[in-house]
């Protein structure tokens, strides 16, 4: 399984274009090249054994300091390195010397882990065939020539490699992940928002709605020169428009402090379904609401959905429904399910939200909150006229 997995990995590292903005140098590479300049130096002055020291010298100077820019060259400077000492090896060969043997050009394997940590799929190809290449021509120079020593050689300028790629990979991991987190931390605060849009429609709406009419009311009524009834209606506004402020002051108090609980939320419930009954007023429907069956142990997000679909469907009824005198709502608690309808006696009209496309984002945040809770919404014009919502919902969200 583990292999499988590497094989995939380097498949695919082998299609990757190269890291981009790699990091810029800092102390610890200039620390490297140093030590690398000083073990050189005490080479060359106490090594009698330095095959061709007037090239091989040199070389391993200018490869040590090409370490320098190992991450922004990846590839110039590895082919500085490595064929640098394959052409060494090529004239070592046709002079009859040895191959390189400057123990300082052990660092040329900082530009194997390189390759592979910074640069492209394409580039570390050709630099390992340049790599074992290099390997496999310094062990034939060599006059002690042994088959181990080559596959140890060779074992040698791997582990650098797969080191850069592990190192690649974790990281690529690591920022994969951080992304996902960010992508899922986006999606939360969108579900938020949403979750936001739906309870300020759910709760404003209706209120608002009542203050509307009871404002049409007391208009038709100051002109009627009906003080009382103007009145009644002013005292009914108030009152709506007091139920609306507090409803908005709890949802921005939650969004103004990060760390309350999700419980600090507004969440009404089937306890609180009388309130949504219209205080009486001329021209205004009678709601009236029934309950029956088993409406105990409920869960909570369930408890909260039946509030808020009643609330709409009343909104929706008082709004829509021309010439309503009443509205119908009954809960039935059923084993398994909780029962909604919401009747009207009204006549539907022409803005009434009757079709899938000219339905207002009511009944589409109605739908959507009986489909996340795992149940169902109908909503229609009723046979015998009006208007009426059904809904099922599980007594508890799956």
């Amino acid at each position: 399984m583990a292999s499988t997995s590497w094989r995939t990995a380097l498949r695919t590292f082998l299609d990757e274009p190269r890291v981009e903005d790699p990091p810029g140098r800092d102390w610890r590479d200039y620390a490297m090249v140093g030590v690398a300049l000083i073990s050189l130096l005490l080479e060359t002055v106490f090594r009698n054994d330095i095959s061709l020291p007037t090239i091989s010298v040199p070389l391993a100077a200018l490869i040590v300091v090409a370490l320098l820019w190992r991450r922004e060259y990846v590839m110039p400077t590895f082919v500085l390195a490595f064929g640098g000492v394959l052409l060494f090896d090529v004239t070592a060969l046709i002079a009859g010397e040895e191959s390189i043997n400057l123990y300082t050009t052990v660092f040329s394997l900082v530009f194997m882990f390189s390759l592979f940590r910074w640069g492209s799929g394409k580039e570390a190809r050709i630099g390992t065939i340049l790599a074992f290449t290099v390997g496999v021509l310094a062990n034939i120079v060599d006059d002690t020539f042994l088959v181990g020593d080559l596959i140890g050689g060779l074992i040698v300028l791997c582990l650098p490699a797969v080191f850069g790629l592990a190192i690649r990979l974790q990281t690529a991991n690591r920022e994969l992940e951080e992304v996902s987190r960010a992508q899922a931390f986006e999606q939360v605060k969108n579900n938020e928002r949403t979750e936001l849009a739906r309870e300020l429609h759910d709760t404003v709406a209706h209120h608002v709605s009542a203050i509307a009419i009871q404002a049409q009311a007391g208009r038709f009524l100051a002109k009627s020169n009906s003080l009382k009834g103007a009145e009644e209606a002013l005292a009914v506004i108030e009152e709506e428009a007091s139920r609306t402020l507090t409803e908005m002051r709890s949802i921005i108090e939650v969004l103004r402090d990060s760390d309350s609980p999700s419980e600090l939320a507004p969440q009404h419930g089937l306890a609180d379904i009388d309130s949504l009954i219209p205080s009486a007023a001329t021209d205004t429907p009678t709601v009236t609401i029934n309950r029956t069956g088993n409406l105990s142990d409920i869960g909570a997000a369930v408890d909260a959905a039946i509030y808020r679909l009643t609330q709409e469907s009343i909104t929706n009824a008082v709004r829509h429904a021309s010439n309503a005198t009443r509205i119908d709502v009954t809960i039935d608690g059923q084993p398994d399910a909780i029962a909604l309808t919401v009747v009207d006696d009204g006549r539907a009209t022409s803005s009434a939200p009757s079709t899938p496309s000219s339905r207002g984002f009511g009944l589409i945040g109605m739908n959507e909150r009986a489909a996340l809770l795992g149940g169902t919404l109908h909503a229609g014009p009723h046979p015998d006229g009006g208007w009426h919502v059904k809904a099922s919902l599980p007594r508890r969200a799956s």
